[in-house]
């Protein structure tokens, strides 16, 4: 699996001076994710090239559904699920069982200097 980024989708489907390394990586492993962000990007590098390029509506139309068949489109995680998975991790490393937070919550880590505290201040009352 191949965590891909714009810097190597875009390649695939714009002919230029890294198209050939981005589908060698791609004839290697075509098994490619990407974070949601690489969709706005690969707009923009399509929007940047026909105005600045030249590029026609219909070739950036065909780039996009190529880039859109090699990016798996797995949907993102809900915020919320990511936050309760940070909060969980955070209640194990702090040795809190039933998964709540005092208040304010000094931590001094001992991985830490003696002098540096982390703060928890919730922002609801």
């Amino acid at each position: 699996m191949i965590v891909a980024d714009t810097s190597l989708i875009a390649p695939c489907v714009l002919p230029g001076e890294m198209t050939e390394i981005a589908l060698a990586v791609y004839r290697c492993d075509s098994e490619w994710v990407a974070p949601p962000l690489w969709r706005s990007e690969v707009r923009n590098v399509l929007a940047t090239h026909m105005r600045l390029k030249g590029l026609s509506l219909a070739l950036a139309k065909e780039a996009w559904r190529r880039a859109s068949s090699i990016v798996d489109d797995t949907p993102e995680p809900a915020a919320a699920d990511v936050l309760d998975l940070a909060h969980a991790s955070l209640d194990r490393r702090l040795g809190l069982c039933d998964g709540s937070l005092p208040r304010t919550t000094r931590i001094a880590s001992a991985s830490l200097p003696p002098s540096s505290n982390i703060v928890y201040h919730p922002l609801s009352p």
